[in-house]
């Protein structure tokens, strides 16, 4: 019986050490990057003033820049970014090149068949721009 007793409590031992162990080293993305520890950002770095490389040429500075330096900061992580050519940018994400997109991306109704997006962190009212003297019927964007 004592036997029997001392195996069961070296087995409760090593299951609590594993149990102590596997919740020691968490991040809040767990599972959710592709790298370990690490939050790949895909950016066009070369869209000031929200990603591009500082006077070294080597350095991402911008808005989108720091945006993503905080995120990753906030889940624990180290950022990566990954300078990608807009015409690809999405492409790479669906085959996994890298975890996120920020890029002053637009929500498009087609974008949104297929990907997830947050709120948006900035109003832009795009517009056309003409000479003054510019012959324009239109009174509104629709026409």
């Amino acid at each position: 019986m004592k036997k029997n007793l001392r195996i069961f409590a070296i087995i409760a031992l090593v299951v609590l050490a594993f149990a102590f162990f596997a919740c020691a080293k968490t991040t809040k993305s767990d599972g959710l990057t592709i790298k370990e520890g690490v939050l790949q950002i895909a950016m066009e770095i070369g869209y000031p003033p929200f990603e591009y490389f500082d006077t070294d040429g080597k350095t991402p500075i911008g808005f989108d820049v720091q945006l993503g330096k905080a995120i990753a900061e906030e889940l624990g992580l180290q950022v990566a970014y990954v300078d990608t050519a807009w015409d690809g940018i999405f492409a790479g994400l669906k085959i996994n090149k890298y975890d996120v997109v920020i890029s002053a991306v637009t929500i498009t109704d087609e974008r949104l068949k297929e990907f997830n997006f947050t709120k948006p962190y900035i109003g832009n009212a795009q517009s056309l721009v003409l000479l003054k003297n510019t012959e324009v019927t239109a009174k509104h964007p629709e026409e």
